[in-house]
């Protein structure tokens, strides 16, 4: 869950408090980096922290992020400051935890968006993480309902990636191409456009197979390119 020079030891004590170990060498120690208070409030005894995810990147630095089955917050924890600062987030205004037994957290990689599933209400919450890194401007910005699930896993879709990047590719070469020479720019411009054309041309055939059956399918706001919910 955490990076090689992190270890998060769950306590035994109803959610209370997470302790962060930093790593030795070989054969030493590990030392204590933080007692983190994430303060769960809705155990009493044992460990209900279900789920916790990681987040490594240049916005947001080091974040640990871990959800519960008895509680509807999850607890954000940026690992770069000293103190870790700690933020809580409110997933549902519900009485009643959401989680079950078992609640289940995901974060989307390259994307702001963390997913936490609400198994005993069918609820699915997407936490949108503020561009600038700040923990504390996270939000709860979509809940979908009717979403009963049991495992959250994230797919990337190589191939509409790769369609995009090859995209992107042709456009820079067309505009360089357009810089040198004005006939032979056009022309590849010209080429370009095609490429562009039958890329579409393939995304919609994809699109297509998808939906034999010809029925308006509903959409929903997913947040996140290739996130898909098992149940």
């Amino acid at each position: 869950l955490l990076p090689i020079e992190y270890i998060a030891l769950l306590g035994n004590d109803g959610g209370q408090s997470v302790r962060i170990l930093k790593p030795s060498k070989n054969g030493e120690l590990s030392s204590v980096a933080f007692d983190i208070p994430v303060n769960f409030k809705g155990g009493d005894q044992g460990v209900v922290i279900t789920d916790a995810v990681f987040i490594e990147n240049d916005v947001h630095g080091d974040i640990a992020v871990f959800a519960s089955s008895k509680d509807n917050d999850i607890v954000m924890v940026d690992l770069t400051r000293d103190p870790p600062l700690v933020r809580k987030l409110t997933l549902t205004e519900a009485q009643e935890s959401t989680g079950g037994r078992d609640r289940k957290i995901e974060w989307a990689p390259e994307t702001n968006f963390i997913w936490v599933s609400g198994t005993d209400s069918d609820e699915m919450y997407v936490v949108e993480l503020s561009g600038d890194g700040d923990i504390s401007k996270a939000r709860v910005s979509t809940t979908l309902t009717g979403v009963p699930s049991s495992q959250l896993i994230f797919v990337e879709n190589y191939e509409r990636k790769r369609l995009i990047q090859m995209m992107a590719t042709r456009n820079s070469l067309a505009r360089n191409d357009v810089s040198s020479s004005n006939g032979l720019g056009t022309a590849s411009l010209v080429l370009s456009i095609i490429s562009i054309v039958l890329v579409l041309g393939m995304l919609a055939k994809d699109m297509m197979k998808k939906n034999k059956n010809g029925k308006p399918q509903d959409t929903i706001d997913t947040k996140s390119l290739g996130s898909k919910i098992t149940s």
